[in-house]
């Protein structure tokens, strides 16, 4: 009896943890062109459509001219032609929404919208850097970063870390940590002030709603690995 109330207890312990840190899928919302996708590394590349569920581990790849367009959660991501990315964390926990992407090569923007009494923990990275935000706007490149609103938490490959401000703009060299916003106002190195609106004027005005405002804005471009 005693052994039989430990079970019944430990699997409501397991449900209530299940229902604590919901695992979600990536959804396809558009499809333009030669879009494929793996649902773990070395499985066999599939045709991706719309309504398409990429699970947790999945790769999703752009072809020439091509572009996709996901839904998770409370993000929506663009990827571009010429691109793969990797699906490496989509959990919605109690108080906390998490979600990181690799990007292998190419380019994505992603809308990141705010969830009300939920932290977004929004991380993009690229074998050289990574940008973490919660609820910032911001353009990355896998390199450089400028940040329209609030303030990004820039990490090298050696896992150091530095802090850029709204209005500022900055690069993480490849040994280096990246400088920070008051490093350059005293050093005028790598960050750098920029005008209010000069971020279109460099990137173009985008597609698909993205950048409204109100929202997290992200630009991830990198370009150097082959796939």
């Amino acid at each position: 009896m005693n052994n039989r109330i430990v079970i019944i207890a430990l699997a409501l312990l397991l449900l209530l943890a299940a229902a604590a840190a919901a695992q979600q899928n990536a959804t396809v919302r558009q499809v333009r062109g030669k879009v494929e996708y793996r649902l773990a590394p070395g499985a066999g590349w599939q045709t991706a459509a719309v309504g398409t569920e990429l699970p947790l581990g999945a790769t999703i790849s752009t072809g020439f001219g091509s572009r996709a367009t996901l839904e998770f959660g409370y993000t929506t991501l663009v990827v571009e032609a010429l691109s793969r990315l990797t699906l490496e964390d989509l959990v919605e926990r109690e108080t906390a929404v998490d979600t990181d992407l690799r990007l292998n090569v190419g380019r994505v923007r992603a809308e990141v919208r705010d969830a009300a009494g939920l932290e977004q923990n929004f991380r993009l990275r690229s074998t050289q850097a990574t940008a973490a935000v919660r609820g910032t706007e911001f353009i990355f490149d896998g390199v450089n970063v400028q940040v329209i609103s609030g303030i990004v938490t820039m990490f090298n490959r050696f896992n150091q870390s530095s802090t850029v401000g709204g209005g500022e703009k900055t690069s993480v060299p490849e040994d280096d940590p990246p400088p920070s916003g008051g490093d350059y106002l005293e050093q005028l190195l790598a960050v750098i002030p920029y005008a209010p609106g000069s971020e279109e004027r460099e990137t173009g005005s985008g597609s698909g709603g993205i950048g409204d405002s109100g929202t997290g804005s992200v630009e991830f471009e990198l370009v150097e690995l082959p796939f």
